[in-house]
């Protein structure tokens, strides 16, 4: 079975390097349903490539024979994981090491990259209950996981967030996403079961394999679907700019104001933007979280600075505009996009 998975690793590597190659090359006259065929491929191979580095990973690295026969004696006084732990901790330690890969490609993302592969290496290594460890661990995840410094990486619930409410596919958080997530509900999973190991009725039964299974799947619940259960809440104030996707050259604006008009019960965005393209801006659609906004200027939109033609709003090179949006209830993002404008707003707390 390991020859077997070397020549498909191989394989796969070969065959996703010339997928990507051609389906790149735009000069090359591939039909569409190649390239969607090619996409699926590509895709395949990853799929396999990862099944197969986790299947010598395991067969190289995790003995649980060997682990469960460790004697106790050599290591007076310790505590040490189960079997089932320590297969989950050397699995998902492994994952960490390959899924912190993406985050080397941003250098100013180094203090996370490091952060990431001292745990994995701490959860290959160790075996022992460190408590300490495990506490400083968990205090790092919750940094990670719910405060946003943007640069290195943080902020992994503020960024899950707005996957749930923008209309558009941010790729970003599918390939810097899996490392945080796994971080914070390892970190979790090692205090937990630290804790729930110390009750005597607990480690002397067959609870004592069962329970980190448990244990991971409801910290991996609590990391992953957190964003996507929590309530969204939107106040009047100020909110923030977030580029994504094309978004052309718009520079950096004032933070867009959001009011709420109690007589007429409605909502008031108002927005400020700058066109520094040398070509024209278009805006085709402007999307309220993940509706679309009908562009009926004089009625839900005005707009001061900018023209709207053939259903478009189009703004000038260099030219300034304001943008007012009103409705009836209120968004957590507003998205504007075009040709070559997509910008976003976010205005939930």
């Amino acid at each position: 079975m390991k020859k077997i998975a070397l020549i498909a690793i191989s394989i796969s590597v070969l065959i996703v390097i010339i997928d990507f190659v051609t389906l790149c090359n735009q000069s090359l006259a591939v039909a569409p349903f190649w390239r969607c065929a090619g996409q699926f491929i590509g895709l395949g191979c990853l799929i396999v490539f990862g099944l197969c580095l986790l299947y010598l990973f395991i067969s190289w690295f995790i003995n649980p024979f060997r682990v469960s026969k460790i004697r106790s004696e050599i290591e007076t006084g310790q505590r040490l994981a189960s079997v089932t732990e320590t297969i989950i901790r050397r699995s998902f330690g492994f994952i960490l090491l390959i899924a912190t890969i993406p985050f080397l490609l941003n250098i100013i993302t180094l203090p996370t990259i490091i952060i990431f592969l001292t745990f994995a290496i701490y959860c290959l290594k160790s075996r022992q209950y460190r408590l300490g460890w495990e506490i400083f661990w968990v205090v790092l995840a919750l940094l990670i996981y719910f405060v946003p410094i943007t640069p290195i990486g943080w902020g992994v619930y503020a960024n899950l967030k707005v996957t749930r409410l923008s209309p558009l596919l941010d790729l970003g958080i599918y390939l810097f996403g899996p490392a945080p997530l796994i971080f914070c509900t390892l970190a979790l999973f090692l205090l937990s079961s630290d804790l729930t190991s110390r009750f005597k009725k607990i480690s002397l039964t067959a609870w004592r394999n069962i329970l980190p299974i448990i244990l991971f799947l409801l910290a991996a619940a609590y990391f992953g679907l957190s964003p996507f259960i929590s309530k969204i809440v939107v106040e009047p104030g100020y909110g923030s700019f977030n580029r994504s996707g094309n978004y052309g050259n718009i520079e950096m604006p004032p933070s867009p104001e959001l009011k709420f008009d109690r007589q007429q019960n409605l909502w008031i965005y108002n927005f400020q933007m700058k066109n520094n393209l040398q070509d024209e801006a278009e805006i085709e659609k402007i999307f309220g979280d993940k509706s679309e906004i009908p562009l009926s200027i004089g009625e839900n939109i005005k707009i001061e600075g900018a023209v709207f033609a053939n259903g478009k709003i189009l703004i000038g090179s260099g030219q300034r505009t304001v943008i007012t949006i009103l409705s009836l209830k209120p968004f957590g993002i507003i998205t504007f996009q075009g040709k070559n404008t997509s910008v976003a707003y976010d205005f939930w707390k």
